[in-house]
């Protein structure tokens, strides 16, 4: 049976665990949570436990990061609407060709919703998560509307924020904060949840909806799981390295 990779999110810095999180949630909103059925539990119980994450991540922030986080977001802000913009003033091109391809864009657009008015963080994954559909299976109607240069200037926005933002992270300060800590093994322990009730489902009814979520999760999953095992054998190079230099 197909079953969602285990990570050990004790493993994650906070950062790395509040973008997988938010990737979750993405996840279940694109494949919608009633359908899912898994709605109770997501809405009543894990997205009220990663806002309670997202609150007490934000009071330990360093604010004097604040001023250039927030710079950094309206330049990712502003690029963002200009690129859906010149999006719209193609459905109006004379070339039918632009015009159905603007039609696609603009339903992808669509999907994501109004990515500016998400928190600063969510709007980083969504962006990002856009970004890769924008440069995969929309890249040949990027192509005919001409957007591949507002594309690139959208990732260039996107990572000049994302850096500020761990940069300004004060991860130290996070992971012997109790309430982030708190939040943390909250936001695990309904995600354990959700996992064992899917599984469950896709035992007893065997529906393709759980099976295709569980396949994509899994890539997302893969993913911080090789960000983790990189950083450890980083770390773990490091060190050998000082064993190294205090035997000599």
């Amino acid at each position: 049976m197909t079953k969602i990779k285990r990570v050990d999110f004790r493993e994650f810095r906070n950062h790395d665990f509040f973008q997988c999180s938010t990737e979750f949630i993405n996840m279940v909103e694109k494949f919608d949570a009633a359908k899912l059925k898994i709605e109770e539990l997501f809405n009543n119980e894990y997205r009220p436990a990663f806002n309670e994450l997202d609150d007490a991540i934000q009071k330990i922030e360093a604010n004097t990061f604040m001023e250039a986080k927030n710079a950094a977001d309206h330049r990712r802000d502003l690029t963002t609407r200009g690129m859906i913009n010149t999006n719209k003033a193609a459905l109006d091109h004379f070339d039918e060709t632009v015009v159905s391809a603007a039609k696609r864009l603009k339903i992808l657009f669509d999907t994501y919703g109004n990515i500016t008015q998400k928190s600063q963080r969510e709007q980083t994954s969504a962006t990002t998560n856009l970004l890769q559909e924008l440069t995969g299976r929309f890249a040949k109607d990027v192509e005919i509307v001409r957007l591949g240069e507002w594309v690139k200037r959208l990732e260039v926005d996107n990572k000049a924020y994302n850096a500020i933002e761990k940069s300004s992270y004060a991860e130290d300060a996070a992971r012997n904060n109790t309430n982030v800590k708190e939040a943390r093994i909250k936001v695990t322990k309904i995600y354990r949840q959700i996992v064992d009730r899917m599984e469950a489902l896709l035992l007893i009814e065997g529906a393709e909806i759980h099976i295709d979520f569980i396949k994509q999760w899994n890539v997302i999953l893969e993913k911080y799981a090789h960000v983790i095992a990189q950083r450890q054998g980083i770390a773990k190079s490091e060190k050998d390295k000082e064993d190294s230099i205090d035997s000599e």
